[in-house]
């Protein structure tokens, strides 16, 4: 990822943590960002929300308690170590109501977490009002970290779009001075509170023949005054009509408009067998407060991919599909494909509850054995999919600050870089020795000087080694942490997945789930197909499975040392040498 906000700071270090902040906003909500760094779906006041909805599934019998359990858990690990929470709330609080949330029957639990929404109320201006506090401390990145995640999270749930404060972002600081008074002023556009726009977008002339219809029940417009439209189209074949929408963004208005004009059009394909009418996927948004923006009306299918040339992937499809066939066992290579054919359904698709469902088929096809009917499905997945995840977890790490070193440092100051790692190897190999060696503390503060405008890489480095490679035992805390992360997270995702079929009912945060989904799905499809014929030349799906989880287990037990990381070490934990 190469970061478009560099940002001019005057040489001011006061305003470092600033930087901080609008680049990891550029790289939480940045489409192809893993899914270890993409924004988080919940906060400590949304899993509250999240406890009493579930609560209300377990009283219908939808689902097992056990759920309930899965979300307390997550949640008072959240509220003990919320940053915002901490400012309203003291540490005997905070105490207090864990006890009380730990201690109770769940309807005790329940009445405890309808409390809780009500003192917490004020929870998104708290966290805005942390953030504003936090940043002014450039120094202390971690809290800086904390009071994002809260906000940012918060922003997305209250229905901005996560494009729209991802372009509002690069707007306001792409090349220009980077201050705490324009970060605030950033801050300070997300007011949570509605505004008018004229949405004009273009579709099949032929809709002319409705015109008094929808006028009339839609209060679409056929007149676009003498607004320059920028929007290119055969006024032959096609017309330019208007809806004035209330929401928060561009993107919501946009969204309404073509969900009204689709709610008129689905009756009338569905009464007359007829073909869609076809929608220009751009429109043209213009707001008397907000100003003018161009952008897509329908809903956009919420995937990505980085930016590969078409050499580069054809190239590398060949070489995949040359290697399954000649070392994939038969059966499985029917597998593989049946995972590829459902995946691409999925990103093909414009209703984002197939798209889910079709994303959690591969959880199942990869992760539940028919033979093994004594577990349930969600048990069997977590069993199979979780020692996945959690072994590369290291390898993520490692290829992504790779990448971001290589895409934002100035050549020389790349090589110069590589230069000072004796061991040999892939130049990501020796990356992962940079982060994880004591030896090398002198060449990370090199590495903070090239990084002088990249705060965020510059601070993830040093908090890497702190936090992660300090030792055997702080690596293995790490991982245990993550792996409850996952597990917690994909339970939810289960539960989203009954949801959409027993009722047809979607979360309301869907998009940010589907793409953690969809970021978890190609981790492990990777690693499945490279494993099973690369050097490994492991063969099949089972044996790529019980091969994570034999790795995980060798990597707790051989290093449960409070010792350094040594070289073997990182052999062991990283398989990206060579």
């Amino acid at each position: 990822m190469r970061f478009s906000i560099i940002g001019n700071a005057g040489g001011k270090t006061s305003h470092d943590g600033v930087l901080y902040c609008v680049q990891r906003i550029e790289e939480m909500l940045m489409r192809y960002t893993s899914h270890i760094y993409k924004v988080p779906v919940y906060n400590s006041f949304l899993l509250a929300y999240e406890f009493l909805n579930v609560y209300n599934q377990v009283e219908k019998g939808l689902i097992e308690q056990v759920h309930l359990t899965n979300i307390l858990e997550e949640f008072t690990e959240s509220f003990e170590k919320d940053i915002v929470v901490k400012e309203h709330f003291s540490e005997r609080q905070i105490k207090y109501f864990i006890g009380r949330l730990k201690g109770n029957s769940i309807h005790e639990q329940r009445r405890t977490m309808h409390y809780l929404i009500h003192v917490m109320s004020e929870y998104p201006r708290w966290s805005k009002d942390t953030l504003k506090a936090t940043v002014k401390n450039p120094r202390e990145k971690k809290k800086i970290e904390q009071a994002l995640r809260c906000y940012i999270t918060m922003l997305i749930n209250m229905g901005y779009n996560n494009q729209y404060i991802y372009n509002e972002c690069k707007k306001t600081f792409a090349n220009k001075a980077v201050s705490i008074d324009n970060f605030e002023s950033f801050l300070d556009k997300f007011t949570g509170i509605d505004n008018d726009y004229e949405v004009y977008f273009v579709v099949d002339k032929k809709i002319e023949i409705f015109k008094s219809i929808l006028e009339e029940r839609l209060n679409l417009s056929f007149e676009t005054g003498e607004l320059d439209i920028p929007l290119k189209y055969d006024k032959s074949k096609q017309v330019c009509v208007c809806i004035v929408e209330t929401a928060l963004d561009s993107y919501g208005a946009a969204g309404r408009a073509y969900g009204d004009f689709d709610l008129f059009m689905r009756y009338y394909r569905f009464l007359g067998n007829r073909e869609k009418m076809k929608v220009v996927k751009n429109c043209y948004v213009v707001s008397s407060l907000r100003g003018k923006s161009i952008v897509p009306i329908m809903q956009d299918r919420h995937f990505y991919s980085k930016d590969y040339d078409d050499k580069t992937l054809g190239q590398n499809s060949e070489w995949v599909i040359t290697h399954l066939l000649k070392n994939a066992a038969q059966n499985d290579l029917y597998r593989i494909d049946n995972i590829i054919r459902t995946h691409n359904t999925a990103i093909s698709s414009l209703d984002i509850n197939k798209a889910f469902l079709n994303l959690w088929s591969v959880m199942e096809i990869i992760g539940v054995d028919e033979g093994e009917s004594g577990s349930s499905k969600i048990r069997q997945i977590l069993k199979n999919v979780i020692p996945i995840l959690k072994r590369n977890y290291i390898n993520v790490i490692v290829h992504e600050m790779h990448d971001y070193l290589k895409g934002n440092l100035e050549e020389h100051d790349y090589r110069a870089l590589i230069g000072l790692i004796d061991e040999d190897g892939t130049e990501e190999y020796k990356i992962a020795c940079l982060l994880s060696l004591k030896k090398y503390e002198e060449a990370r503060k090199k590495a903070c000087i090239y990084l002088a405008n990249y705060p965020l890489i510059r601070s993830r480095m040093c908090q890497l080694y702190d936090d992660v490679f300090k030792d055997k035992k702080t690596l293995i805390t790490e991982l245990q942490r993550y792996e409850k992360r996952i597990v917690w997270h994909i339970q939810r995702l289960y539960r989203v997945r009954n949801a959409i079929i027993h009722s047809g009912e979607a979360a309301e945060n869907i998009v940010p789930l589907v793409e953690h989904l969809h970021s978890y799905v190609d981790e492990i499809i990777m690693d499945l197909i490279y494993r099973m014929i690369g050097t490994q030349g492991l063969s099949t799906v089972t044996n790529v499975l019980i091969d994570a989880q034999v790795y995980m287990e060798t990597i707790i037990n051989d290093t449960d040392e409070k010792n350094e990381l040594t070289i073997d070490d990182i052999d062991i934990i990283y398989s990206i040498r060579s």
